[in-house]
């Protein structure tokens, strides 16, 4: 059955309710004339007429479409222009480059079973030796490597580390501050899949908002009540006021706009905020505040539940959280049941990504399309030390996909890449895909996200976005889509945690959201995201193409 969200069920019964009283309050005279019974059911009629315009479902405004629709990758994809660009990206391979033998690179997937006693310190000489393995090793591995600048930039980063370690007055180093070392001469890699030592080398922006004054727009622009009288912005900081205004959803469930920034890694701004009004002008400081995090309770990859008749779909991982954990089989099979739904809830809060396997069979199973990934164009650096990370894993030519996403133990899948697939020379593969539009869709879906949905949950908030009848609420999410995670090291001597991706994703547009992340439709604290967008569900019809 299909279920209906609380507004329209009240909308129904009233509707039922004032036919009833109709027929009640109506009579037929013996030469068939309709006649009213008395004052007392005009009273009646009058007061249930205003009951039913108070309940009936109000179209979102126009401006709110508009935001909307703009907050959607509509990008034509010539593949000439690809070619060209991808050209930009990639630094050449004579065929005589001698990668680093396989013998001396620390796999992370092969010390798992090692007990941790990494070393607290290296003499400079050991150093210096891995700071010339890492830096070759990130040219024949990494995919940012030309992106982010190339030899130019990336030796003049090794040149400074060596001659800082040369500078040093003493015989060793210490891990803490050699891995700093590392991170802030490498610290222009915008790439959240990049860490050295746990530790991420992009700068990450957060959300902070204030809901201190909510504010409208008319033909004139933004404007807030204040006293009973109208205000409209002027300025915010001297800018526009379009640049800090967010759609958001209030307490009550209305569309309104609170003031809102993006800002890197810290948690608080202030804001002047310059309002007139026919009499005179006004100035107030307010101070921005990271929005409140959502914090699920529960340790669990995917749950299936309801909310207010409305289907409830969590998903805080793309991963399984062990061999035995199937519950994103389950997340796969369920998503046929969701077919004829009217509105289904996706909460990807927290999701820190993992396999796009799964958001893709459950977009198949509930849409019946297949849709392509993210970017224009991937490409991918082809290396035996990235192949050997891959062995049995994520090369879908090398193993039976299917039987490891459906949860067949790792080991089991495990298998030697041939000799005859091994690489002379590092060499570059690239996929490019073609935008497919919008895709039909007669569901509301409505998707919430938060800073900490990432990877393979930002890629399932994408997908989403190519459907009609989208919503996507809370705040903006991780942007960990440049480039993908994938080899994961230690360097030989020091022991330093390295991990970084083999892949490039190149959206439509070319924008690098790395740390910035794909943006809401309504900007709502993640603590507050689920029970908002319930109260918007109740004021306002939603579903646009109904």
């Amino acid at each position: 059955m299909i279920k209906k969200t609380k507004g329209r069920i009240l909308l129904i019964s009233l509707i039922l309710l004032s036919l009833i009283i109709s027929a009640c309050n109506l009579n037929k005279s013996t030469d068939g004339e309709i006649i009213s019974q008395g004052d007392d059911s005009n009273e009646s009629k009058e007061v249930l007429t205003q009951d039913l315009e108070e309940n009936i479902l109000k179209p979102l405004p126009q401006h709110a479409l508009g935001l909307i629709a703009a907050n959607r990758i509509v990008a034509e994809t010539n593949r000439d222009d690809i070619m060209n660009r991808i050209d930009e990206l990639f630094y050449p391979f004579d065929g005589r480059e001698v990668e680093i033998p396989l013998s001396q690179i620390r796999f992370a997937f092969e010390l798992e079973n090692e007990k941790n006693t990494w070393k607290s310190s290296v003499s400079l000489s050991d150093a210096k030796y891995d700071i010339n393995h890492f830096f070759k090793l990130l040219r024949h591995t990494y995919a940012g490597y030309q992106y982010f600048g190339g030899d130019k930039v990336f030796l003049s980063a090794r040149d400074n580390i060596l001659e800082e370690l040369e500078n040093r007055n003493r015989d060793q180093i210490s891990r803490v501050i050699f891995s700093k070392m590392l991170r802030d001469n490498l610290d222009f890699i915008q790439d959240t899949h990049f860490f050295i030592d746990g530790k991420v080398l992009a700068d990450i922006f957060n959300f902070v908002r204030s809901e201190k004054y909510e504010f409208l727009i008319d033909d004139e622009g933004f404007y807030t009540i204040l006293d009973d009288e109208k205000f409209h912005v002027v300025s915010i900081d001297n800018k526009s006021p379009d640049e800090f205004m967010k759609l958001s959803i209030n307490k009550e469930g209305e569309v309104v706009y609170f003031l809102g920034s993006l800002i890197k890694e810290a948690s608080i701004k202030r804001i002047l905020l310059e309002l007139k009004n026919d009499e005179e002008r006004i100035e107030k400081s307010i101070a921005l505040v990271q929005t409140l995090q959502f914090i699920s309770g529960e340790e669990r990859t995917y749950k299936l539940s309801e909310v207010d008749n409305i289907p409830l779909i969590e998903v805080r991982s793309m991963m399984p959280m062990s061999e035995s954990d199937t519950s994103l089989v389950q997340f796969i099979e369920d998503a046929k049941k969701l077919k004829g739904e009217e509105v289904i809830i996706i909460d990807l809060r927290s999701n820190g990504g993992g396999f796009r396997y799964y958001l893709q069979k459950w977009i198949y199973n509930f849409s019946g399309y297949e849709t392509t990934d993210f970017s224009s164009f991937n490409f991918r650096v082809m290396s035996n030390i990235n192949s050997k990370m891959f062995e049995g894993f994520w090369f879908e030519k090398m193993h039976d996909a299917e039987a490891y996403y459906m949860n067949k133990t790792l080991s089991s899948l495990r298998i030697d890449l041939p000799e005859d697939q091994r690489w002379a020379s590092p060499i570059w593969d690239v996929d490019i895909n073609i935008e497919q539009g919008k895709f039909k869709n007669d569901t509301l879906i409505v998707a919430l996200m938060d800073n900490k949905t990432a990877s393979a949950g930002e890629m399932f908030i994408e997908r989403l976005k190519r459907f009609e009848n989208v919503i996507v609420v809370g705040t903006n999410s991780r942007g960990s889509l440049l480039i993908t995670s994938g080899l994961m090291a230690l360097l030989p001597n020091s022991e330093i945690y390295v991990a970084y991706g083999p892949s490039m994703f190149r959206n439509p547009l070319l924008e690098n959201i790395d740390g910035k992340g794909l943006k809401p439709d309504f900007w709502v604290s993640p603590a507050d995201s689920l029970d908002r967008i319930l109260k918007l569900m109740d004021n306002y019809l939603l579903l646009h193409n109904k």
